[in-house]
């Protein structure tokens, strides 16, 4: 207290969004980061987002899906596989790859996938495995990756 006043400090907190998604590696991957608790409402809300980039886009687009932040799973998530569908129905949608995931979220994301009929997802344990992947993969579309185009040396 100071002339009879009282001064407060009052402590500002950052708020990290439940899952946040921004554009990678030039334009041809979008990074997803999901950090608990999360939603299937932010899971609905982050693709809008997404829609809205592939819509955009000119060429292939591959997700990164990071869950090394998420141990736990929102209620309903195999209800709400429509939620997940634009990481796998749209035109411009590539291989998507999922990082850190626990058991039970890889066997729902294995189960979605199943259910939605996309066969191009991918779990690493390691970050770097998964970029390494999708770097292949963005060569692949470029037409500069010869291992997935015949030559295997």
């Amino acid at each position: 207290m100071q002339d009879g006043r009282v001064l407060a400090i009052i402590p500002v907190y950052e708020v990290a969004m439940p899952i946040s998604v921004e554009p990678r590696e030039s334009g041809h991957v979008l990074y997803y980061a999901f950090i608990d608790p999360w939603t299937i409402a932010d899971v609905s809300s982050v693709g809008v987002q997404a829609q809205t980039y592939l819509e955009n886009a000119t060429g292939k687009v591959h997700n990164v899906v990071d869950l090394r932040q998420s141990k736990q799973l929102p209620q309903g998530i195999l209800h709400a596989r429509h939620a997940f569908a634009v990481l796998f129905d749209h035109r411009d949608a590539g291989e998507t790859v999922i990082v850190g995931a626990s058991r039970l979220a890889r066997a729902m994301g294995e189960l979605i996938a199943e259910l939605l009929h996309f066969g191009r997802m991918k779990f690493f344990e390691q970050e770097g495995e998964a970029w390494t992947h999708i770097r292949q993969a963005i060569a692949a579309d470029n037409g500069h990756d010869n291992r997935r185009i015949g030559n295997h040396s």
